[in-house]
């Protein structure tokens, strides 16, 4: 019979770390927190534990999510994990040994229902790799956002696989390709191919999915492109897709895992792989949406050769600062991951300048010049240009984004780049053999090579 055992664990995060204990009798470090004595709440417990083990004295918790974690010695905890806040400022005398450890050492020491609390405390840096995402456990009904997603097993790691076929040396070609959905494979393969790229960002590659053929793309291009692969899962699909792909299948169609994300493929080894994981908050999730997802935006994170290399996608469903606070996440943890290395971010920031949530005030000024330079309308340019980021000689000023009739009128994607020289940039036209277009976006490519010192 297994013995179970309520808990309350502390997610305190400060500076890009986390504060964990280290358990002498257990040889494990873990949040601070501890078994829920009879007649006590979770919080009150966790205020206990965390003064009994780090001496420091909660200020603040909030319920992120519960968790069963087995143990060696046939325990199953069932874990009540809260967002927190301490102060540290006059400790007093702790039971255990505390230390506060940088994202991206904190989820190689410690347990997987740990991960998951970590990987849900957001903005979040997962570094946990896998080489096969388990299928995604499907939410039951009524379910909380973030339950979901704790639930659901493949948000707090990243697949990698594939293998690289040539060293770190010399310029480097990059494409970003929003390949919307993935469909139609082998014509994908074709024009990666005559891009020539070493490294390519995508965004948006189904996997498991009847709307493109049940197959997993970023797996099966980075095979067929002979390239390694980090591919992260940004949603689990409830559904068969949007209301246009939903009567374009055949009844009795379903899809065969159901996920959607990002990935980074490349023909030299890939180091480090990780995923930021921007905020949970569940829009897409809502009873009321015609395509019903768990997750939320994410964006790949991986090391290539001397380089840091990252493929982001960002808010379509939200405003100009809403992108601004995602793009700032996501450079405030690639900081202490890039430790002074060069750095390419590429791929979809969904710069259209407008709000389609509504929240926001964008500005009455609608003239076609607004959507082809958004560069003074979307604040994530400045954020990104105090931090030391270009994007003046990377970039063409071609529109990026495909309509099926025709070319739209908008900037959607971009390199932003840091610390490198930056050459040849273009604007690929995303289209079959039969000129029908693949994505509603167009690839973007550019020659990067080190900074002359």
């Amino acid at each position: 019979m297994t013995v179970r055992r309520p808990g309350a664990y502390g997610v305190v995060r400060r500076e890009g770390g986390v504060l964990l204990v280290w358990d002498q009798a257990d040889e494990q470090w873990y949040f601070p927190g501890g078994g829920i004595e009879a007649g006590e709440s979770p919080e009150d417990a966790l205020a206990r534990e965390v003064t009994e083990e780090t001496g420091f004295r909660l200020v603040s918790c909030t319920p992120l999510v519960e968790a069963a974690q087995p143990t060696a010695k046939g325990v199953t905890k069932e874990c009540h994990f809260f967002l927190a806040d301490v102060d540290d400022t006059e400790p007093g005398p702790a039971e255990h040994e505390s230390e506060w450890v940088p994202l991206t050492e904190a989820a190689d020491r410690m347990e997987n229902a740990s991960r998951v609390a970590l990987a849900l405390a957001t903005p979040s840096l997962v570094t946990t790799t896998v080489d096969d995402l388990s299928d995604p456990v499907l939410p039951q009904p009524g379910t909380d956002h973030r339950q979901a997603v704790a639930d659901a097993g493949c948000f707090h790691v990243v697949e990698v696989g594939g293998r690289a076929s040539r060293s770190p040396k010399g310029s480097l070609r990059f494409v970003a390709a929003n390949l919307e959905r993935g469909r139609r494979l082998d014509d994908w393969v074709e024009l990666l191919e005559a891009a020539e790229a070493d490294v390519v960002l995508v965004s948006e590659a189904d996997g498991g999915m009847a709307r493109s053929g049940n197959r997993y793309v970023a797996r099966e291009l980075a095979d067929r492109l002979g390239m390694a692969f980090a591919f992260a899962v940004e949603f689990v699909e409830l559904s068969l897709g949007g209301e246009e792909e939903r009567i374009e299948l055949p009844l009795g169609t379903r899809n065969e895992f159901g996920v959607h994300g990002g990935a980074i493929l490349s023909r030299l080894p890939l180091e480090r792989a990780a995923v930021v994981r921007f905020e949970f908050d569940g829009q897409w999730y809502a009873d009321d949406n015609t395509e019903p997802r768990v997750g939320g935006r994410c964006a790949l994170v991986a090391t290539v050769g001397d380089l840091v290399v990252v493929a982001p996608h960002l808010e379509s469903h939200g405003g100009p600062t809403g992108r601004a606070r995602q793009l700032v996440d996501l450079l405030d943890l690639i900081e202490p991951y890039a430790a002074g290395r060069p750095v390419v971010i590429g791929g979809d920031l969904n710069t259209h300048t407008m709000d389609l949530s509504g929240r926001e005030e964008v500005g009455g000024d609608l003239r076609p010049e607004r959507f082809l330079d958004p560069v003074d309308h979307e604040p994530l340019f400045a954020e990104a240009a105090e931090r030391g980021y270009d994007w003046s000689a990377a970039n063409t000023d071609e529109p990026t984004h495909r309509l099926a009739r025709g070319r739209g009128h908008l900037n959607l994607d971009w390199f932003l780049t840091r610390g490198l020289i930056t050459t040849d940039p273009e604007v690929l036209p995303a289209l079959a053999p039969d000129n029908t277009p693949l994505s509603d976006h167009d690839l973007i490519a550019v020659t990067v090579r080190a900074s002359e010192t």
